[in-house]
This record gives C-alpha cells, structure tokens and sequence, in this order.
C-alpha cells in the first residue's frame, strides 16, 4: 500500500497553469492542503512550519501573516506561468498522503483565422447569416470567441451602427461546449454585455460523443435542420462530427479554425528541468546542501515554487553534486494532441514505456477519449481516468489507485 511512503505522491500535469499571481489552480488545489514542506534556509537542521490551506480559494495564505501580506507579488511570478509546483497533503483515515503536484504545458496556441471569424460574427449581428448555435469544444475557441466579439463591438461603435434589438437577438444565440471549464470560461469572459452568453450546454458533457448526444436530444423536439458554427483548433478530433453523422442527424455544421496547435518550445527543459527539481525538494540531504536565494524563499514560504528564466537556461547542464535524476509518479495527460507531443521525450527519459504498463509512471488521464488515444497509441490502459473531466474527480481517481 503506497500510504507508508515517506515521500511525496509526484504528479505532473501537463497543462498550462493558472498564473500565481491570478490565484489558486484548481487542478492543484484539488489534492489538499497547501503546505510548505521545505527546509528554512536560515536553518537548515529544521524542517519548515507547514501552511494552512487557505480559506479562500482565491488567495494563498500562510499562518504568520495577515490575509492582505499573505499574496505573493505579482511581479515576483512573472517568469512563472508556465511552470508551477506545489505541495498539498490530503487526510486519509489510515496516514495523511503529501502531493507534490507540478504544471507546465506541453503545446502552444496561436489564433489564427480572425477576420474570418469577424465576419461571420458581423453575418450574425446583421442577419445575413443565420446559425442555431455556436459550438465550442475548448477555451482556446472560446478566448478566439471572446476576442472576435472585442473587435467586433469596436468597430459597430466606431461605424455607429449599434441596434439594440439586433444586440439583443445576439445574446439569445445559444452555445454548446464540452465539460465545465468551457462552460466557465464561455461564461466569464470579458466583454460588453450584449456580447455575453445567455444559455451555455454541455457543461456536464464529459467529451465530444456526449455534447453530440445532448445536441441530438434537443434538435428531437423538432426535426427541421439546424446549422452551427463550430469553432475548432487545427488538431480537433472528428469525435463530435461522426457521432452526428452516425444518427442521421438532420444538422450542419459550419468549420472554422480558429487556433493553430504546437509543441512548447520549453516542454523539453521543463522536463529536464523537473528531473532535476524532484529530490531537490524532496530529498532532506538536497534540502539542507542548497540556500535558495531571497525571491527562491517568498516562494517557498507559500507552498510554491516557481522557477525563474535563468534557472531554465541551466535545466540540462546540473552541476557535478546534482542527485540522480528522479521521475514522476504519476503523469496525467489531457488530450490526445497533447500526448502526441509529448511522447518522443517521455519515452525517451523512460518516463513512459510502450507496451509496459507496470514500468516507468502511472498514467491518468482526464477523460475516456484521452483513455483510449492511451490504449491505441501505447498498448496499455491508464491507471486512473477521471470519472468527469475536472479537477477533484481527477484527484478522486488517482487517490483511489493509491488505496
């Protein structure tokens, strides 16, 4: 049973991270308490006091200090956005289980196909072109969406061509998306009101094959034919596509690539990076044989590490005394393009190991379409999938493989 381990559960998710300096990571904050389980430099024979997790979920605080002098400064994270490291410890009725818990992404995004996307929000605005609905299966489309609607809003102001009723027939159009973290970013983006979306499904849908579905039972209470605008990536799954198609679905959807998909150019050092990372922050002899500098500290002090640009440029030359290079326990993947990236440097550092699901780390996944690029492309099936695709129902599965 892996709960007498001494040391941390290593998860590595590899996704973008909420910036520090914006709040707490729900994929983080899912594993527990946020705690500082590092040495205190200015005494290296004690072990650092563990944080509180913090009541509100939109703060980061810690025990000795008042709530307004427990957020770190937004400058100090500015390097940080794509690297994050915390730690957390979940209660278990038998031992407490510690998490080390680290984000970096493994693709980048580009909006692409703008003024395309401009002109059929205008074809909407002005009735020239009519669609049921908008389809948007990630938060990539949905921050294409919200920065069309930006320009668009601009421009009918500059023209002076702003009428209420077509604003208001606007607003009424209804929007699909898959799971919950679409949903909320659909409902909280930034612009004018008329702009703002007044229904939203799918937020239950765990992936494409159910957004169709619950599509499908809509368009059952009438049978005319509908049309969509359906905002995709240029590595989108044909998933949603063929499930309509498949149930003779009396429905057309309208493709725009909106976002163009690539490889981070940091993925590789962040690895190298990581490798390097782990028994620094968990091994007591790492521990007490470095003396972070004062910004490296600030960090600690709140459960985080972050890692400046400086310590990347060095992430594959380690100095002579570095420890053997560790890896994950656990690697969660989030979609299949993702996987496909990040698979050349995985199985090249051993850290995946096609065909051998019981050497290098356990794998997780975020949903069944993710589970079954895992099955297809590395002949095994994960050990954990989260039952929907969120944060705590993540957490849940990876727990339950540790039980």
């Amino acid at each position: 049973m892996p709960l007498g381990r001494s040391e941390p559960v290593r998860v590595l998710l590899l996704r973008q991270p909420v910036p520090v300096h914006q709040g707490t990571d729900p994929y983080h904050h899912a594993f527990g308490t946020l705690r500082t389980s590092f040495r205190d430099p200015a005494s290296p024979g004690t072990s650092g006091a563990a944080s509180c997790a913090p009541k509100n979920d939109n703060s980061l605080t810690s025990p000795a200090h008042t709530t307004n002098e427990s957020r770190p400064d937004p400058d100090l994270f500015a390097n940080d956005d794509l690297y994050l490291v915390t730690h957390h410890m979940r209660p278990h009725e038998l031992k407490d289980v510690e998490f080390r818990v680290v984000s970096f992404p493994i693709l980048t995004h580009v909006t692409v196909h703008a003024d395309e996307l401009d002109q059929a929000l205008l074809g909407m605005y002005h009735h020239t072109t009519h669609y049921d609905g908008v389809i948007m299966t990630s938060q990539k489309a949905v921050q294409a969406w919200q920065q069309a609607c930006v320009r668009v809003n601009q421009k009918l102001y500059v023209q002076q061509d702003i009428h209420p009723e077509r604003m208001r027939v606007l607003g009424q159009v209804p929007f699909y998306v898959v799971g919950p973290a679409t949903a909320k970013a659909l409902r909280h983006i930034e612009v004018a009101t008329p702009f703002q979306p007044t229904t939203i499904h799918g937020a239950e849908a765990g992936n494409a094959e159910s957004l169709a579905l619950h599509m499908m039972r809509d368009m059952n209470q009438s049978r005319q034919p509908r049309r969509f605008l359906y905002l995709v990536g240029d590595k989108r799954s044909p998933a949603l596509i063929n499930t309509l198609q498949a149930h003779n679905a009396p429905v057309t959807l309208d493709e725009l690539v909106v976002y163009a998909t690539d490889k981070n150019p940091g993925f590789e050092d962040n690895c190298a990076l990581l490798a390097r990372d782990i028994p620094r922050h968990t091994s007591d002899e790492a521990l007490s044989g470095s003396r972070p500098s004062s910004t490296q500290r600030q960090r600690e002090h709140h459960g985080i590490v972050g890692h400046t640009q400086e310590e990347h440029l060095d992430a594959h030359t380690p100095p002579a005394s570095a420890p053997t290079e560790v890896r994950p326990d656990w690697i969660v993947f989030f979609s299949p393009s993702g996987g496909n990236y990040a698979l050349q440097e995985l199985v090249q550092r051993r850290w995946i190991v096609s065909q051998e699901a019981h050497q290098g780390c356990k794998v997780a996944c975020i949903g069944r379409t993710t589970a079954q690029w895992v099955h297809e492309t590395l002949g095994f099936e994960p050990h954990a999938i989260a039952a929907h695709p969120t944060p705590d129902a993540l957490q849940e599965a990876i727990f339950r493989d540790l039980i």
